[in-house]
């Protein structure tokens, strides 16, 4: 009888339908930014202040960013300009960054270098005078464009690719730039690389945290 039973048992459990594999819904793609987003998160004024104080490796940073060239359908062009707290009126790094929204919702930074930088300081503060009229005059810094990828808590995230943008401050052989952007910072991770992948200059555990400071 337990010899029979045991069969039973076995042929209806056999015979049972069985369990559906429930499958977790895929999350729904995460839309480009629009132009209007771009030129919004990246207008106005960034300090790393609240950084500073709390690691000491880092200096307190002003970083001031505009769009400049707003008729232009090949943007928008942002210029760049970051100096020392205590030297507002010297930037140490002036660049000008051109965005480009691509259609399967990549975004690519070509990053361009200024011919006379002291012609360009402070045209921040008013953006509809920049000194030249367009990029001809412009420096493109070769192999640094920055891929960015729209990440699912709405920011944009990404870097330099492989190591054939070239750097000479002090001694390096190619530089890297990690970038994040929000509606309420930046985070600007810089650094150099000898030929034998040594880093010579930048932070080494981490970007510097902007966070708008003109609101």
């Amino acid at each position: 009888m337990r010899t029979l039973l045991l069969v039973l048992a076995l042929s209806l459990g056999a015979n049972a339908p069985a369990a559906e594999q429930v499958v977790a819904p895929s999350a729904p793609p995460v839309p480009p930014p629009t132009r209007e987003t771009l030129v919004r998160r990246l207008t106005g004024s960034f300090s790393n202040l609240n950084q500073a104080r709390s690691d000491f490796s880092y200096h307190t940073v002003a970083l001031h960013s505009c769009e400049i060239w707003s008729e232009r359908i090949d943007g928008p062009w942002f210029y760049l300009e970051q100096s020392l707290e205590d030297a507002p009126g010297v930037p140490y790094r002036q660049q000008v960054y051109q965005f480009t929204v691509h259609s399967d919702g990549g975004v690519t930074v070509q990053v361009y270098g200024l011919a006379d930088p002291v012609a360009w300081t402070g045209v921040w503060k008013d953006p509809s005078k920049p000194p030249a009229a367009g990029p001809d005059g412009l420096r493109l810094a070769e192999a640094c464009t920055i891929a960015l990828a729209a990440q699912s808590d709405g920011s944009l995230k990404g870097q330099t690719e492989g190591c054939a943008c070239r750097s000479e401050l002090r001694n390096a052989d190619y530089a890297k730039t990690d970038l994040t952007i929000s509606d309420s910072s930046l985070v600007v991770w810089d650094r150099g690389f000898s030929a034998k992948n040594i880093q010579v200059w930048g932070p080494s555990h981490g970007g510097f945290e902007f966070r708008r400071v003109d609101q």
